[in-house]
């Protein structure tokens, strides 16, 4: 760095200090090809934020939840992989706060993905390696899952003449058909509008036309190589939509150890009030919360993140009394590098969390658990070991107690609380229920086919209303849909609080207790 200071300088012990060459290796490999690209965007980021005359110095959200100055960001840019996705997860969280629901699932279904994380007593879930390119990436982020469904996602037939949705996308442009804009493949909007569930006329408070004529006729075209009527084919669309989005819920919740049916599923994004209650339902979920304004959760997330820094170091050692000396080692120096690191990011205080990867002799994967201090002695060890046992018997169904158990890499959080702003209070209309109400359409529900549905426009609702489903809810930025039996009530800060009928989600839930 000295004698070569314009080249961009990475070494893998600064990336990750883990064992496991290939993955650093790999981690370090990406890291290194972001530097340069990181660096320009960000200074010409910066650049522009000074010239508006903004004296606060910007910060970056990171994969991990946490924000941090752009000159972290230059050295490690490999922490901002999926910050994009983070801030909805950290909306999520504080909105749960607010709320007091610690238990949640996100579910953030847009244009082309969704994504979707489980909050439990208000921590989401992370991981320590994602893909990235093919490549191995060891970094923590939020264990945020994301697959190819959105309300652009095409239906298509496969060589067998099966109907599948996704994961291509028709994207904005030239977007679904209803659009207007030359799409003419038939797409997920294109099955809502052609089921009465999207307003046929108009999105965005009236401020984009839709095209209902060339919905129905990329539908038809679909349905006639189907060999099925319009309504079959687009409630064919729905429905497999569904269940690649109950898969993705599936992964990070049933396959995690965790029943769905614990947690509130928290819609937002553009579409996904639209198809929460089936996909709740689906997966046994019997509560779903709406923000007021959906579609700008994952932006409003990023003003309640705090600053927050991953470090870890690798001490390959056994979890008891003779390795005790190189765990309190390892300790000592990711308490200086992050204290280090905190006052770099201008920080003056911060709260240090400690954590410790363990794992029975001979596995090759580790489970994650919090350390009270720092400094550890026998006792703790065994303490922490005993939590272990527990800890694998419920992520996996067994233990093995007379097993020796190692550690692997010890760890440390390091967090920088940011003063944050509050979420906005609604607003709400005076009158009465029925002072909100739009109109009335026939709208299909999978629960009896098309229903004559009431529709409403969510910035007249009045407070404390509560509405018995079947209802379309549409505001702005997304159409809310309440199914049959259903039961909707908005809270004193503007939540929508969708209770699903008892006796459906039985039947649905099915095979999740199985």
């Amino acid at each position: 760095a000295k004698l070569w200071p314009e080249v961009y300088l990475c070494t893998s012990s600064d990336v990750l200090a883990e064992f496991r060459e290939f993955e650093r290796f790999a981690t370090a490999t990406v890291n290194a090809s972001l530097m340069p690209v990181m660096d320009r965007y960000l200074e010409r980021f910066e650049q522009g934020v000074r010239a508006l005359g903004i004296r606060h110095a910007p910060r970056v959200m990171q994969s991990n939840g946490g924000a941090v100055t752009p000159g972290a960001v230059r050295k490690i840019p490999v922490n901002t992989f999926f910050s994009g996705p983070a801030g909805g997860v950290i909306g999520a969280v504080s909105l749960g706060k607010q709320l007091a629901l610690p238990n949640l699932i996100t579910f953030d279904m847009g244009g082309t993905s969704t994504d979707v994380c489980l909050i439990r007593d208000g921590e989401p879930a992370k991981k320590s390696e994602r893909a990235m390119g093919g490549f191995p990436v060891r970094t923590r982020t939020l264990d945020i899952h994301t697959i190819g469904a959105g309300g652009g996602s095409i239906a298509w037939m496969d060589a067998g003449g099966l109907l599948k949705v996704g994961p291509q996308s028709a994207g904005a442009y030239p977007g679904p058909a209803a659009y207007g804009r030359g799409g003419i493949q038939p797409t997920v909007t294109d099955a809502n509008v052609v089921l009465g569930r999207l307003n046929p006329n108009a999105l965005l408070g009236g401020r984009m036309s839709m095209h209902a004529d060339r919905a129905q006729a990329v539908i038809d075209e679909l349905a006639d190589h189907l060999g099925v009527a319009r309504t079959k084919a687009a409630a064919g669309v729905l429905e497999i939509i569904n269940v690649n989005m109950m898969g993705a819920l599936r992964v990070i919740s049933v396959e995690q150890g965790e029943d769905p049916r614990d947690f509130t599923l928290v819609a937002f994004g553009g579409a996904g009030p639209l198809h929460a209650a089936d996909v709740a339902r689906g997966m046994g979920m019997g509560k779903v919360l709406v923000a007021p304004r959906p579609g700008l959760l994952s932006a409003s997330g990023l003003l309640h993140d705090d600053v927050r820094a991953d470090f870890s170091l690798t001490r390959l050692v056994p979890a008891d009394g003779a390795g005790l000396k190189a765990i309190n080692a390892g300790f000592k120096t990711l308490g200086k590098r992050g204290r280090q690191w905190l006052k770099g990011e201008g920080e003056n205080t911060g709260t240090l969390q400690w954590f410790a990867d363990l794992r029975y002799f001979g596995q090759n994967f580790e489970l994650i658990l919090a350390v009270k201090s720092d400094r550890r002695d026998e006792p703790a060890l065994k303490r922490l070991v005993a939590a272990f046992h527990r800890r694998h018997k419920v992520a996996y169904g067994y233990d093995m107690r007379a097993q020796p158990v190692e550690i692997v890499n010890v760890r440390l959080v390091v967090t920088g609380k940011r003063r944050t702003v509050p979420h906005d209070r609604a607003e709400f209309a005076r009158g009465e229920l029925k002072d909100a109400l739009l109109a009335k359409r026939k709208v299909w529900f999978a629960q009896g086919g098309y229903v004559m549905t009431p529709v409403y426009d969510r910035g007249r609702l009045p407070a404390d209303c509560r509405i018995m489903g079947p209802a379309i809810i549409e505001q702005m930025d997304t159409t809310t849909v309440v199914p049959p039996k259903a039961k909707l009530r908005q809270d004193q800060f503007g939540y929508l609080h969708m209770a699903l009928a008892t006796i459906e989600i039985r039947r649905s839930a099915q095979w999740v207790t199985a």
